[in-house]
């Protein structure tokens, strides 16, 4: 039936048009492999060449190969254990990967990869950012989001390591991934949360503003109120509006952690700055006490303490001490994991201009 099956691999290869997964490699050499059988059956093999069945194997097989060590090293992270890749080291020492990169499919999870590895080589995040603001839309959404959320939190290590250059980077991707419907599936209040934080960082507060008031109905309803009102204290933190900000904290009660302690050391920022000096001593005591009641300490209630020691510290500044306020910088600029660590410089004279997300 041959004629049938012409149609029928017509409207296959139709389907398959724009597509550049890895399934979408694997079905295109079932086609052939389909094409190629009905030829031996009819005995007409004579000029037919299996080589290209094998090329398309190989591109669906690395695709494949990449795509898991990608999703293996994203898990080796969150649960700090490591995993055998097997044939993975001979593949980058054999294969000639130049021919591949023409392959979204292969490129993307290719410069994924070591982003993950190396991300001190940062032409691979270059060109997976090109790669994927040209050929996302051709991808599933579950995986573009992966893409987006990759390429987010290469963004956020380097910034976190203190590349300001970066928080435009992260501010671009937020918005190419809302913009391509990836960042709203699953919507964590986290998600949401950096997104305004970085938005606010690079000095886009008309865009924050908007994107709250668009994204809000994205987040999980039990998260929505504390997660917005939080937000926007943020933002009129920025826009010094400090009543305002202070009217939304005092507004829902946060009964996630790190949202809590977000709303805390925002408050330590305003009561600092306002020169409400009695009100930021009591705070800072009721903090403290709060932070050593946690059982299982997670590393961010560790910032939280840091913060909390530093800008105690802070205040009790003694003014006649011409060196003291140098001396606390440095100590300050040489801690590692200390929550709102660029808001401490700024009030000891050195500004960092990022931020800790």
């Amino acid at each position: 039936m041959e004629k049938h099956l012409s149609g029928a691999r017509r409207r296959a290869e139709k389907e398959l048009e724009g597509q550049k997964t890895a399934d979408a490699l694997r079905v295109r050499h079932e086609i052939e492999l389909e094409s190629f059988y009905l030829k031996v059956e009819e005995k007409r093999i004579a000029n037919q060449s299996y080589q290209p069945l094998l090329d398309q194997w190989d591109e669906y097989y690395l695709a494949m190969k990449l795509r898991q060590a990608c999703s293996a090293k994203t898990y080796e992270a969150v649960f700090n254990t490591s995993y055998d890749y097997g044939l993975l080291d001979v593949l980058f020492d054999r294969v000639d990967w130049e021919r591949y990169m023409p392959l979204p499919a292969i490129s993307l999870y290719y410069h994924g990869y070591w982003m993950l590895v190396r991300p001190e080589e940062e032409a691979h995040f270059a060109s997976f950012k090109r790669s994927l603001l040209q050929h996302g839309e051709s991808f599933p959404l579950e995986e573009r989001k992966d893409f987006f959320m990759l390429a987010a939190n290469y963004c956020t290590r380097k910034y976190n390591e203190g590349r300001k250059d970066y928080a435009r980077e992260l501010n671009e991707i937020f918005k190419a991934g809302l913009a391509a419907g990836a960042l709203q599936m699953q919507f964590s209040r986290f998600t949401f949360r950096n997104i305004v934080i970085i938005a606010l960082v690079v000095g886009d507060f008309e865009w924050a503003e908007q994107f709250m008031e668009d994204y809000q109905a994205y987040l999980p309803h039990r998260h929505r109120e504390s997660t917005v009102s939080s937000s926007r204290a943020r933002l009129e933190y920025q826009r010094q509006n400090y009543g305002r900000a202070l009217e939304l904290l005092q507004k829902v009660e946060y009964r996630d952690l790190v949202l809590n302690l977000s709303a805390k050391g925002l408050l330590i920022k305003i009561y600092y700055e306002t020169g409400e000096y009695d009100l930021l001593d009591a705070h800072l005591a009721a903090m403290h006490t709060f932070i050593r009641r946690q059982k299982n300490p997670s590393y961010q209630v560790s910032n939280f303490r840091q913060l909390v020691h530093f800008a105690q510290r802070l205040l009790e500044l003694n003014p006649y001490d011409p060196g003291a306020k140098a001396r606390l910088r440095v100590e300050v600029a040489t801690a590692t994991s200390v929550a709102e660590k660029e808001w401490l410089l700024r009030m000891l004279g050195e500004d960092q201009g990022y931020s800790d997300f």
